[in-house]
């Protein structure tokens, strides 16, 4: 019986405490609103209203609009400010009347107060101070590049390259590479747009700085040993590229050769068309050849995001290979597949995202094969 009272006892102060914690937590959100700066002015303005009303007299002309505007003052202490209808704002509202770098900001106070919300909350894990501020500035300086720079993302691309392996004394391996996508480059310069050979790391990874003013695609296509500047260029000018803008082939308006203390390149140019205006569809085939002693294949996406759907296929056109892949689209991982296929002719991988995915710059896979054993 007693530890029935104890219990009834126990229970009944742990439901005062929270009643008084829940009043205690309504007086001061009260408070706070009360004595928030908006407030607080009002306040003010309310009384000098008031003052003012009682001065001159109630039902004077003056006296009326003073009680009117005490009435106003009161709404502004009383009722909710725009913040906490927030989440009933319509986004063609706000496209419509703010101005964007005041979007920006707003979302930064946004991730800002989530980052206070994170740090209240008894979830017993805090989290750093401004963590998920910082996290949210990073991916706010992406949405902000591709705003200001829409050639730094492709949509729905599909990647695949049928490689020949070397047979015998053949010395080459033959490569044939197709990149679909749908693509907008609006800072194309000189209204053309071009593709790349590359002889060396750092003339590639210059090419790669040209992106936005037209370089869509690029190859490390690496000097053999005795071959001079020009054997390269004569060379890389005997593979073949093609380009179509939304289903149409675009012949090439020139070749430029450059060289200097990093490399030699050879651009194939087209002229950008439509893709200076708006994202269309877009086919690039490109062909060359890999020495008979490399064994692997990188494909990076290195100088954009990928959003929608990705896909990439090797295919060797001899069964006796197996391809083996090491893919770093790790952010893309809930919605990716692997698949490997063989046949009497050829053995086949491809890595293929599904559904609104976003693959971020940077991201890609290096394809190796060999031999069955």
């Amino acid at each position: 019986m007693e530890a029935s009272r104890l219990a009834a006892s126990e229970s009944s102060s742990t439901l005062r405490d929270t009643r008084l914690s829940v009043v205690s937590k309504l007086l001061r959100r009260v408070i706070r609103h009360l004595t928030r700066r908006t407030a607080l002015l009002a306040i003010i303005l309310g009384c000098v209203a008031a003052l003012v009303a009682i001065f001159v007299g109630p039902s004077t002309p003056v006296g009326q609009v003073m009680l009117v505007a005490m009435g106003i003052f009161v709404s502004v202490v009383v009722l909710p400010e725009a913040p906490h209808r927030l989440w009933n704002v319509k986004p063609v509202d706000l496209a419509e009347t703010v101005p964007s770098d005041h979007l920006l900001d707003a979302s930064k106070a946004i991730a800002k107060a989530i980052d206070i919300q994170s740090r209240r909350a008894a979830t017993g894990s805090m989290l750093p101070d401004n963590l998920i501020t910082d996290v949210w500035g990073e991916t706010l300086r992406t949405l902000v590049e591709v705003i200001d720079d829409p050639s730094k993302v492709v949509r729905n691309l599909e990647y695949s390259a049928r490689i020949e392996p070397a047979v015998g004394s053949d010395t080459w391996h033959r490569v044939d590479t197709t990149i679909r996508a749908e693509r907008h480059l609006p800072r194309t310069r000189g209204g053309s747009v071009w593709f790349s050979y590359c002889s060396t790391m750092p003339s590639l990874s210059s090419e790669f700085d040209q992106h936005s003013d037209g370089c869509i695609a690029r190859e490390l296509i690496q000097k053999q040993d005795g071959e001079d500047d020009a054997v390269w260029f004569e060379r890389v000018e005997g593979y073949a590229v093609r380009f179509d803008i939304d289903g149409k082939r675009e012949d090439p308006i020139g070749t430029e050769r450059i060289a200097t203390s990093q490399g030699l390149t050879l651009r194939t140019q087209f002229e950008s068309g439509i893709l200076a205006d708006e994202f269309v569809s877009t086919e690039l085939r490109i062909a060359f050849s890999l020495p008979s002693d490399v064994d692997d294949l990188p494909v990076k996406f290195a100088a954009y995001s990928v959003v929608g759907t990705a896909s990439v296929t090797i295919e060797l056109l001899d069964s006796q290979y197996e391809i083996d892949c090491d893919e770093y689209l790790s952010p893309a991982n809930r919605n990716l597949s692997i698949n490997r296929d063989l046949s009497d002719r050829s053995s086949t991988c491809t890595i293929r995202t599904s559904g609104q995915t976003v693959v971020p710059i940077g991201a890609g896979a290096v394809f190796s094969w060999k031999r069955h054993s």
